[in-house]
């Protein structure tokens, strides 16, 4: 049985959402603190934020995965918006640079996704790592116009494609490690008629929630 042809009823689909979630999230915790121990956690320092990229990363990686690329989406233009609005100064740098980085993800998670579908089945994190790096590289100095200093800009940026680098590689491990797992295997069935699409799962995922 072929990797696309996997399917699964609502707590199937739920459990691998959630089982790649959550370790893609702990891969980005545990680079990220390995790499910048308490910093990582610390308001005020180049790696602050770090955690929520990886939360995010692992988000859409799950969402493309199961074949929810419309919640993808708006998830990565919903994380613009959050930041169009939590920011203080140069708020719509920051919320630009929000847009651009989940489009960005978004763009690592369908190459993540075409490798899967190649027969890929292992050591696709050490790409995701690398694009997440140069996606971050690439908006920081968008996000941090106002703050960057010109004759010290280059430490920033270097903290950002670094922290880009260990916590993307940790987000694509958890997600890999999940899918080698038989609860992480879930995908849409593109080759069978009868099987429902992740949209109707999620939706009758919902509907026993409410039925509750």
């Amino acid at each position: 049985m072929t990797e696309r042809s996997r399917g699964g009823g609502p707590a199937a689909f739920l459990a691998s959402a959630l089982l790649r979630f959550w370790l893609g999230t702990i891969g980005a915790l545990v680079g990220g603190y390995a790499a910048f121990r308490w910093a990582l956690f610390q308001p005020g320092h180049e790696a602050f934020g770090g955690l929520t990229v990886g939360m995010l990363a692992a988000a859409i990686l799950t969402l493309v995965r199961l074949s929810l690329r419309t919640q993808a989406v708006m998830l990565a233009l919903a994380y613009g918006v959050i930041q169009l609005g939590v920011t203080d100064r140069g708020r719509w740098a920051a919320g630009l640079a929000g847009f651009l980085l989940g489009l960005g993800i978004l763009v690592i998670a369908e190459i993540y996704g075409e490798l899967a579908n190649s027969g890929f089945r292992f050591g696709k994190f050490l790409l995701v790592g690398p694009l997440l790096g140069g996606a971050l590289l690439a908006v920081a100095p968008i996000r941090d116009f106002y703050s960057l200093i010109p004759y010290d800009a280059v430490r920033p940026l270097l903290v950002q494609l670094f922290m880009g680098v260990v916590i993307g590689d940790g987000v694509g491990l958890g997600v890999e490690l999940a899918e080698l797992t038989p609860w992480g295997r879930v995908l849409r069935s593109a080759d069978r008629e009868d099987s429902p699409s992740p949209e109707e799962i999620w939706r009758s995922g919902l509907d026993r929630c409410r039925e509750k």
